[in-house]
């Protein structure tokens, strides 16, 4: 299994040229890039956002401004630094501009910004991009709302064609949190190119990720890999790999028995607050050992 690094594990501001070579320096061998709003905007606010040290968050190259210069700089930095972009993340459909929102505005800005990264995924040659399906508040009707976002993401995957898969990640936002509903919802979809994106840190908060893993099988599409402490129990319990309470050898063996062969992410959020190299270069030391017996 090959094992990338997701950009947020880096602090904000970080230079995208330092991104690449510290991303390389430690090991890893590739990287997800997040798409943000602008090259001069920040990143929106909220709860989520904030906790997590992203409201100020700017990605010069990808963002809702971005040319082909800006596309050509991104593929120059890969070939100096031999790090292929393996993916294309951020968080603007979850809270900032909702893929499930009731709004016409909103909703038709959060499609419009997922096939704008789906079009940069198509111009980097990069196979994958991350989807937050919204947030369910107390007002939304649930049952309407999966059938709602069944429509949009069938959407936006023929969209996409068969180029660039849909990688709907599993986050805290009151929807599919159970392994049989999210395996449902992505069987309603019923697109070759739509699978899961499923995070092993957001899971262990709700139950086991290796049951998570069982359970969708050959619909996992992608991994991020962070560790998560239950005696908080809040967004700050997030930790490093070994940090919490993520069962990693039965994660690594489940996942050997569905025969996932797919990219893992490592994501540190928020990132370390000093000798972030250190913090980073330890968690793929690990994930190597975990994932493919590298001691």
């Amino acid at each position: 299994m090959k094992i990338g690094l997701n950009q947020f594990s880096w602090p904000a501001f970080m230079p995208l040229e330092k991104v690449f070579s510290e991303t390389k320096r430690a090991g890893y061998d590739a990287i997800e890039l997040c798409y943000t709003h602008g090259s001069n905007k920040n990143n929106g606010e909220g709860s989520v956002v904030d906790a997590l040290d992203l409201t100020t968050y700017i990605n010069p190259l990808l963002n809702a401004d971005t040319s082909i210069k800006e596309i050509d700089a991104l593929k120059k930095l890969s070939a100096d630094f031999e790090l292929p972009i393996s993916s294309l993340g951020g968080i603007a459909t979850f809270t900032q501009m909702p893929f499930n929102s009731t709004n016409k505005q909103v909703a038709e800005a959060s499609m419009s910004t997922m096939k704008t990264i789906v079009d940069h995924a198509r111009a980097l040659n990069v196979g994958i991009v991350q989807l937050i399906p919204g947030f369910v508040g107390s007002e939304t009707n649930y049952e309407d709302n999966f059938y709602l976002l069944v429509e949009r993401i069938q959407h936006l995957a023929d969209y996409a064609g068969s180029s660039v898969m849909i990688g709907i990640e599993n986050v805290w936002n009151n929807f599919l949190y159970s392994p049989l509903e999210f395996k449902q919802f992505i069987d309603e979809i019923n697109r070759a190119n739509v699978g899961a994106y499923l995070d092993i840190g957001n899971v262990r908060r709700l139950g086991y990720p290796e049951q998570w893993i069982s359970t969708l099988g050959n619909r996992i599409k992608c991994l991020h890999i962070k560790d998560y402490s239950l005696g908080n129990d809040n967004i700050n319990s997030f930790t490093n790999l070994l940090g919490g309470d993520v069962d990693f050898d039965a994660v690594a063996e489940t996942l050997r028995s569905i025969g996932y062969e797919g990219m893992a992410h490592v994501e540190i959020i928020p990132p370390a607050k000093t000798r972030v190299f250190e913090t980073l270069a330890f968690a793929h030391r690990v994930a190597e050992s975990i994932f493919n017996n590298k001691e």
